[in-house]
């Protein structure tokens, strides 16, 4: 019997939102069983084929009403998305939490092309880009393989260290790396139905 691919919420920061649209993201690394609402949502069961809607902080004009909106309604219903930075205009008000940004809010939608399983501090400097930090050309001069890919994992460990604290890094638990394609269009959208 075939696997039916699973469409999946998954948060981002700000400057990790503006990575994934400006095409710096293709790669995230997650712990497996962060999500504590059960085994059901671990990263492990994340595989090729799957789609990840994208949560980030947004809002709209109104205070209320941002659960179900009617299909027919929500094209016209107005989001800001605080990736893009603070509004100029409008009667917007303070951010909401990724958290709870419906799906049919969300404008980007990652289709995974591949997944693996491994330490956090065996990452590579491919890896290390692909996950959108900056790794510069300077930096790598005169340095041997091995010697790059520390480099490499000293930038990454400064952003896993931000998110999951320096004890996180120091342990070098098992993570699950998942590799994707960024559409930019909502999960339900034809554009990301067709990817």
């Amino acid at each position: 019997m075939a696997r039916v691919s699973r469409d999946v919420p998954i948060i981002y920061s700000a400057p990790m939102v503006r990575a994934l649209i400006e095409g710096r993201k293709t790669m995230t690394r997650r712990l497996p069983n962060r999500d504590k609402r059960g085994p059901g949502r671990s990263w492990q069961l994340v595989k090729p084929g799957d789609r990840l809607w994208v949560r980030e902080n947004f809002s709209g004009p109104y205070t209320c009403g941002y659960g179900r909106i009617p299909a027919s309604r929500q094209d016209d219903w107005p989001v800001w998305y605080w990736a893009d930075g603070n509004p100029n205009d409008g009667d917007w008000e303070k951010p909401r939490p990724s958290i709870h940004m419906p799906r049919w809010a969300s404008r980007l939608t990652l289709a995974v092309t591949a997944v693996k399983v491994e330490r956090l501090q065996a990452i590579s400097l491919e890896d290390v880009r692909a996950e959108g930090c900056e790794v510069r050309q300077m930096w790598l001069l005169g340095a041997d393989a091995e010697q790059r890919r520390t480099i490499a994992a000293n930038v990454f460990m400064d952003l896993w260290s931000d998110l999951h604290g320096y004890e996180s890094w120091n342990a070098n638990p098992e993570v699950v790396a998942v590799s994707f394609r960024v559409i930019k269009a909502n999960i339900d959208s034809e554009e990301a139905r067709a990817a």
